[in-house]
């Protein structure tokens, strides 16, 4: 692996000792925009990104320069009078760790000169070019369970959790669906927002006797940019200003256009279905809150794309990390999450340090199982339902878990640093 490190004052600039041998007439810049590309490709945050380019120029003898936000990419190399410079136009992509993984060891190979340049990019582009771990059944069945778990711990019972699978379950099919057309990929989420709230109130027009705000809610919420809210608070903290306030518009950008899809879903619900009494959420089975916090997780490793060897320190982290968090909340709602977070970041890190593996891989689905996004889906359908007052204190309260949640990454970062980026 290459060892980056994570010492006080690194910045993304590589100023560094002559050619390393093993560059053998290509152009290390190249591999470098490329390596670029594909890490932001699947997820990686800004602080990371950069931070782990500038220790790769190193280890290449590139003096340069970074700087990534969500949605571009510029790269500088050379001196400060005759820089090179490139400039990449990318879209913020699917979170996939286990390709991460990939990457990683493609330059554990390269640092190690087990592996000459040619090669590496070679490899590079074979790994751009694989499928994805999951086909498209386990990615629906990831889908339906995702929601059906936050149903039953959303105080939703057995309907619930049923209907929020029948209806989260498509939606893994019609993402990559309006993704094959160029404007489609953008209406996605309020177009599933609009699908979602019509089935619920149709669900319950029918007698499934079912909660419509938790059904909805439950299936929506893998749409929920919690996660992206979170990785924008952290990048803020961490002074990558660019790349945190263009994170965080995108999210309540994301949030706003899950509105305007309920709201347009409830109006057309309710000029074409008869009048429904709301349902009362039924009872949670016995065991069924721990069943849904025990499969929870694998359903998101299924939708980040972890390798099954990783599966089980992943699954360990997320539960752990939940029941850290829920059990502190009960003292403090600044407490859970802060708390949360310091124990799925220290055992991330620790992983890290003795798996000699990206930290991101126990991260990112420990995280998710944490972040505030059924909160400010709340706040938002409060602000729908003409509720200002207590939409305020909602979206308030979704901040202040936002900052407690990087808060505790950072915390675990200075108490175990993984020395490593990823």
């Amino acid at each position: 692996m290459l060892q980056y490190s994570t010492s006080a004052g690194l910045t993304s600039s590589a100023v560094l000792q002559a050619p390393s041998p093993r560059v053998h007439g290509e152009r290390p810049e190249a591999l470098l925009v490329q390596v670029a590309e594909l890490l932001h490709r699947h997820g990686t945050p800004a602080h990371r990104l950069e931070r782990l380019l500038a220790r790769l120029a190193a280890s290449l003898g590139v003096e340069a320069q970074f700087l990534s936000t969500p949605t571009s990419f510029l790269a500088a190399f050379g001196p400060a009078a005759a820089q090179e410079t490139y400039l990449l136009r990318v879209e913020p992509g699917e979170t996939d760790l286990g390709k991460l993984v990939e990457l990683d060891l493609l330059l554990e190979d390269l640092e190690a000169g087990r592996t000459e340049m040619g090669e590496t990019r070679r490899r590079l582009e074979a790994l751009r070019a694989a499928p994805a771990r999951y086909g498209p059944l386990a990615s629906a069945l990831a889908f339906g369970g995702a929601s059906a778990g936050a149903a039953v711990l959303f105080s939703g019972g057995g309907a619930e959790a049923a209907w929020a699978f029948i209806l989260a379950a498509p939606l893994a099919w019609l993402a990559p669906a309006l993704a094959r057309r160029e404007e489609g990929a953008q209406v996605f989420e309020p177009l599933a927002a609009f699908l979602v709230a019509l089935a619920a109130m149709a669900g319950a027009g029918l007698g499934s006797g079912a909660s419509v705000p938790i059904v909805t809610l439950a299936a929506l919420i893998v749409l929920v940019p919690g996660l992206t809210l979170t990785q924008a608070t952290i990048e803020l903290t961490t002074r990558h200003l660019v790349s945190g306030t263009a994170r965080m518009a995108g999210a309540m950008t994301t949030f706003l256009s899950i509105t305007l899809g309920l709201a347009l879903g409830r109006a057309l619900g309710g000029s074409l279905l008869p009048p429904v009494a709301e349902a009362l959420p039924s009872t949670p089975p016995v065991g069924a809150s721990a069943l849904a916090v025990g499969l929870s997780p694998v359903a998101f490793a299924v939708l980040f794309q972890v390798r099954g060897r990783e599966l089980p320190w992943v699954w360990l982290t997320s539960v752990c990390g939940y029941g850290v968090a829920a059990y502190c909340g009960r003292f403090s709602p600044e407490a859970g999450p802060f708390l949360g977070a310091l124990a799925v970041g220290l055992a991330a890190n620790l992983y890290a340090r003795l798996a000699d593996r990206p930290a991101l891989v126990l991260l990112t689905p420990g995280i998710l199982m944490l972040v505030p996004g059924s909160v400010g889906y709340r706040a938002l359908d409060l602000f729908l339902g003409r509720n200002a007052l207590a939409g305020t204190e909602t979206i308030f309260r979704m901040a202040i878990s936002a900052v407690a949640l990087a808060g505790g990454l950072l915390l675990a970062g200075a108490l175990l640093p993984p020395r490593r980026t990823l």
